[in-house]
Order: structure tokens, then C-alpha cells, then sequence
């Protein structure tokens, strides 16, 4: 059977709602969609952090001196490898999510922070310039300033690049945005000394002088409604909404799995393995008419059930 790509797995999602929910129009669909993207990013963005936390971990134990303390957190230290897939299955779900909404401002953001952090500069470039197009989520947090510090991101991008004129316009568009970046505002202080601008240089190394606290918006997620999150496991960390997962507390006596961040109540245990194949597959064409059969009353799938949340599954 076949795993449903990126690309697919809108499709796919439009399709197991409409089997769940008879009657539904198209702004349904766009709201379940921005649901589903944001439960995207929020796993994403779990893992992101925790590969935030496992690089300053690193860092400091990669910088300690032989006469230095053992780090307290030497055993638990993520190896490379690890940080790596932390940092892959986060571009992952916040590519899924930008599937179910292209203009997710935080999710091409952080997509823009995990190339930066891999020294892809030109791709980190052009998606902190997408973000800063984009309206951020309606419950973005004031201080993440989403659109002032994708622009500052662009700008440095710009700079690394070569791009001197471009940087200049950029930092000047994102300092009218926001005031002061904190330590980082000497960069357009340097920018505009190196340009010859020594006067306007020196007023934004005056900017820079009073203390500044910059959030990185990559670690400040928007106050999402629980329509928009992903269950958790028992350490708290959001599934994967790609990963077809059994939850551990059926509902109303029967075995429920998430996937594509939808509900299905299951007939029987013993058919989960099969059922992830069926819910994983693709519906293009010649699937569509097998699936039809599959959950059809004739069929043992006809306890099938899929809703946009538990407690819904509950009254099914």
C-alpha cells in the first residue's frame, strides 16, 4: 500500500471529513484545515524546542575545559544523530502544515530558523521573507513580533549573502517595526558604519546600549484553542499528527486512533494495523472506490468512525 506524500495528505484529509461528516460546506473544510496546520506546527514545534535545548546543552559541553565539571546532563546529552532527527521531523510537520495553510507566517518562520541553523542562508532567506508577508495566527503572542523579526532575519540573511543595499532597507523596515533587537541591533550599526552612515550608525549603536530582552519567535507558539493541538503522550510531548497513532484510552469502549489530526473510533482492536494501512493510503482515483467498500454497512469497516475530536466520537 502507499504511504500518502506531502502533497497528498490534504486530499486525504478533505476525504476522511467528508466520510466522517456528511454535510459539509467549504468554510468547514478551511477551518478543520487551519486546525490540522496548527496541530502540525505545534508538534513541529515541540520538537523544535527540545532540539533548542539539546543544541545549548551541546554547546556548553562542547566548550567545557578538561578542568571544568562533568555537565549534570552528560548522560541524557542528545548525540548528533538525535539532534538531527529532532530538527528533520520538525521540517517535516511545519512543511505538513504549510500543505493545509501556505501563508502559516510562524511555520514558514521557524522552517526559516532550522535552515538557518544548518547554514543554509539563501533558503532561510526566502522564507523569513514569505513570513514577513504573512498575517501571523490570529492568537499570536505581542511579544513574539512574528513580522518585525522575520524581517530583521531577512535582512541578515541579505547581509551574509552580499547583499549590502537590500540588508540596509530591510533593517531599516524592521527597526520602524520594532525598536530595538537587543545585543543583535549593533548589526545594522555595523552595517551602516561600514556604509559610511556614521551618524545614523551612531544613533542605533545608542539604540543598542540600553538592555533589550529579544524572544525568539521560534520558541513563543501562538496561544492555540484546543481544536488546534494534537494529544499528548505521557511525557507531555505532542504526537505526530502523520503518524498514525492508537490512543490509549478508547472512547466509549472502543479503540480510537489519531492520524492527519482527526479521531477514528475503530471496531476492533485486532484491526488496527490493517485500518492504518486503509487510513494511510491515498484516495486519488481506483483507492476511492476500494475505500468506499471497505467502510460501506456490508463490510466489517462499517465501525469505522472519524470526527475532528474525541468528544464527538463519544456521540457517534
Amino acid at each position: 500500500m502507499t504511504t500518502p506524500t506531502l502533497a497528498e495528505i490534504v486530499d486525504l484529509h478533505e476525504f476522511w471529513l467528508r466520510h466522517g461528516y456528511r454535510k459539509l460546506n467549504q468554510e468547514d473544510i478551511s477551518r478543520h484545515r487551519k486546525n490540522a496546520a496548527a496541530a502540525l506546527y505545534a508538534a513541529g514545534n515541540a520538537r523544535h524546542r527540545l532540539l533548542v535545548e539539546a543544541d545549548v546543552l551541546a554547546h556548553f559541553e562542547e566548550g567545557a575545559g578538561p578542568n571544568d565539571p562533568p555537565h549534570v546532563h552528560r548522560d541524557t546529552l542528545a548525540s548528533k544523530e538525535e539532534r538531527e532527527t529532532l530538527s528533520r521531523d520538525a521540517m517535516t510537520l511545519y512543511e505538513a502544515a504549510l500543505q493545509f495553510d501556505p501563508g502559516f507566517a510562524e511555520s514558514l518562520y521557524n522552517q526559516g530558523a532550522l535552515h538557518r541553523r544548518k547554514g543554509n542562508i539563501a533558503e532561510a532567506r526566502d522564507l523569513f521573507q514569505r513570513a514577513s508577508v504573512c498575517e501571523p495566527h490570529p492568537r499570536a503572542k505581542p511579544h513574539a513580533f512574528l513580522v518585525a523579526n522575520a524581517t530583521w532575519e531577512n535582512a541578515v540573511a541579505e547581509e551574509k549573502i552580499g547583499s549590502s543595499e537590500r540588508a540596509e532597507h530591510l533593517y531599516r523596515k524592521a527597526t520602524e517595526l520594532l525598536g530595538n533587537f537587543g545585543t543583535e541591533h549593533r548589526r545594522f550599526a555595523n552595517l551602516l558604519h561600514r556604509n559610511g552612515k556614521i551618524e545614523e550608525a551612531m544613533h542605533h549603536y545608542q539604540q543598542a546600549l540600553p538592555y533589550s530582552h529579544r524572544y525568539a519567535p521560534e520558541l513563543v507558539p501562538p496561544d492555540f484553542e484546543a481544536a488546534e493541538l494534537p494529544p499528548k503522550t505521557e511525557d507531555s510531548v505532542p504526537l505526530n499528527p502523520l503518524a498514525p497513532t492508537l490512543l490509549p484510552d478508547p472512547v466509549a469502549g472502543y479503540p480510537t486512533m489519531y492520524f492527519l489530526h482527526l479521531y477514528f473510533r475503530l471496531s476492533q482492536e485486532q484491526e488496527y494495523e490493517e485500518i492504518i494501512e486503509l487510513v494511510r493510503q491515498t484516495p486519488p482515483k481506483g483507492v476511492l472506490h476500494r475505500l468506499g467498500a471497505l467502510i460501506s454497512r456490508k463490510n466489517p469497516y462499517s465501525g469505522l468512525h472519524c470526527r475532528t475530536s474525541r468528544a464527538e466520537l463519544s456521540d457517534v
